[in-house]
């Protein structure tokens, strides 16, 4: 009678092992599924945005961040839109026979998968005749409208000339 005791009990705590065990794999597939990445057209992201305070005096300043698509297809970025100016460029600096030149850019290609950086001495975008002034510290909203992905809404930060260096 004893052993026959022991062996059902045997048996109650295989069953509650299983269980556990099926309770325990259950929830690290839920927590799997819920962590999968999907690339859809909504995946591209913006890293490290920041406009730098204008200087007394003038009406212009640019901003700066990074692009990256993640989804599964190519996508250019047409334009920029902002209240704090009357006109936003994107811009390109390069270097020419030995002197810094900076031209309008129609359009930037994003390609699945790839960054895109605007950084100070290349890429950026240019706030030309600028409409309020902007405090160290303060969000200003900018959209970046893309051909594939449409409107992007997006703030960038407010930084001192300073930090530029840091960047």
């Amino acid at each position: 009678m004893k052993s026959l005791n022991n062996i059902t009990r045997t048996s109650k705590l295989l069953n509650v092992n299983k269980l556990f065990s099926l309770i325990a794999m259950l929830s690290i597939m839920l927590f799997a599924s819920a962590c999968e990445k999907k690339s859809t057209h909504t995946d591209i992201m913006v890293v490290k945005p920041w406009i730098s305070e204008i200087i007394p005096g003038s009406t212009v300043t640019a901003g700066y961040m990074q692009i990256m698509n993640h989804t599964d297809k190519d996508d250019v970025l047409t334009g920029v839109k902002a209240d704090i100016s009357k006109f936003v460029e994107i811009h390109e600096m390069s270097q020419v026979d030995g002197v810094m030149r900076m031209r309008r850019l129609d359009s930037v290609p994003v390609a699945q998968g790839k960054s895109v950086e605007f950084k100070t001495g290349g890429m950026h975008i240019m706030f030309i005749e600028t409409t309020k002034e902007l405090k160290i510290g303060e969000k200003v909203p900018v959209t970046l409208v893309f051909q594939n992905r449409g409107d992007l809404a997006v703030e960038l930060e407010v930084k001192s000339i300073k930090s530029i260096h840091e960047h």
